[in-house]
């Protein structure tokens, strides 16, 4: 079997698995088939692309659904796509025509991470082991009701911080994240 023919055939092994844009699979075959000319490669996927057998839009499409599956936000999927080999105007074109509602994306992201853990800022949380009614009914200053107030304020913030973290790093913008959170 000559090296166009091993060339093609893998390329359309990796193509089988799932979709690759070109400069992604130009690269895979380079390192597979350090001794062919680049030429060689470039020629292969000519053909793949006039067979209909790689496209740069099915790859793009395919790999912003699935990274918008997975929750990450916009930064992300943007800088990964650029990674990859893909243009930054066909991301942008791309992620346009997914019409995402970034905002429910990751409010999504947070009930998924965070579920229903709004109690988790309660009095009870903040005292280990002590039930929050039978600190309210012990309290008799209002100095240590106060203290019990910032402690819990000071609890809302760390978790708020944690959360916009989370968000961050998944690739959400601070206006989103922002939006997310007063929407929850």
């Amino acid at each position: 079997m000559n090296k166009l023919t091993q060339l093609r055939r893998a390329a359309m092994d990796l193509l089988a698995r799932r979709e690759h844009g070109r400069a992604e699979l130009r690269q895979k075959l380079w390192r597979r088939f350090s001794e062919v000319e680049p030429s060689d490669v470039d020629s292969v996927l000519d053909q793949l692309v006039d067979d209909g057998l790689l496209s740069e839009h099915r790859a793009l499409s395919s790999f912003v659904r699935e990274r918008i599956r997975r929750g990450q936000g916009p930064v992300k999927i943007r800088f990964d796509a650029r990674h990859r080999g893909f243009d930054a105007d066909a991301v942008e074109l791309t992620m346009a025509a997914e019409e995402i509602d970034w905002i429910a994306a990751a409010s999504d992201v947070l009930s998924r991470r965070f579920g229903g853990r709004e109690d988790a800022l309660s009095v009870d949380n903040i005292v280990d082991g002590v039930d929050g009614n039978e600190i309210r009914e012990t309290l008799v200053s209002g100095n240590e009701r106060r203290q019990i107030e910032i402690d819990q304020q000071r609890a809302s913030r760390k978790e708020q911080a944690r959360r916009y973290r989370f968000l961050t790093q998944r690739g959400f913008t601070g206006e989103q994240i922002s939006e997310a959170m007063r929407s929850r």
